[in-house]
């Protein structure tokens, strides 16, 4: 997960916490990777950690850097570099110290119908191309993450981009459909409006689903069908959950 933290530093703004030397006065080594950070209940700390292997962590350095739960959400996604400690708290998997974050957008996988394709709302606006180029499912909190690229003016603007399950007979896009293949389609819209641009750029996006283990195991991959920003054609990036097969 290295390559992770290189991939992110170039994408989003990140925040560096001042560590000590490492533990016990040693160099530690760091990890990195994604996760979700969780508000917590207990007055002993705001939040607590969990990956997307399912592991749960508490922070020693938790006061030196305290994200912005807004009002009714209680888990924000961040690919965060940490250490691992040698102390153990009773609840958890592990006890590090985080040394930097990297805040990664999240968002619902939203259940849409021909109504989401009307308006000056609807998704018949969102116009601009995307595509997706790396794939993460973690069933711990029931997170798809993709790296997906579009094009822009500038990459401090959040790309409003939309994760959504349709029905053939609703999408622009039913000719890309294979009756009965084994795989879940989901299809991916980008509202340019606000950052129109030539620039190529990436950024991590995390969609919040409902059972991601019911999709591993009811599917043998996802098929994700958008507009290539480059040929403004729509294309299907197929993820197979067991490539070997």
């Amino acid at each position: 997960m290295k390559n992770l933290l290189k991939i992110a530093m170039t994408l989003l703004a990140s925040v560096m916490l001042s560590t000590s030397c490492g533990v016990n006065g040693e160099d530690s080594e760091v990890y990195t990777t994604m996760a979700t950070v969780v508000e917590s209940i207990y007055s002993s700390s705001p939040y607590y950690i969990v990956f997307d292997d399912g592991k749960t962590s508490a922070v020693e350095n938790y006061s030196k850097w305290s994200p912005t739960f807004p009002e009714g959400v209680n888990e924000l996604r961040y690919i965060i570099s940490y250490e691992i400690l040698d102390e153990k708290l009773p609840g958890y998997d592990n006890y590090i110290r985080i040394v930097s974050t990297t805040h990664v957008t999240s968002r619902l996988l939203e259940y849409v119908t021909a109504e989401n394709f009307t308006g000056d709302k609807g998704l018949q606006n969102y116009t601009g191309g995307t595509k997706v180029d790396v794939v993460m499912l973690s069933d711990a909190l029931n997170y798809i993450t993709l790296m997906v690229y579009y094009q822009g003016e500038n990459s401090y603007t959040v790309p409003e981009i939309r994760l959504v399950c349709n029905q053939p007979e609703t999408s622009p896009y039913k000719d890309l459909y294979v009756e009965n293949d084994g795989y879940l389609y989901l299809e991916l819209y980008y509202n340019d409006a606000a950052n129109k641009g030539n620039m190529e750029l990436g950024t991590f996006v995390s969609y919040k689903t409902s059972d991601v283990k019911g999709i591993l195991n009811n599917y043998k991959g996802i098929k994700f069908i958008s507009i290539n920003p480059t040929t403004n054609q729509p294309e299907v990036f197929t993820h197979n959950f067991h490539p070997e097969q």
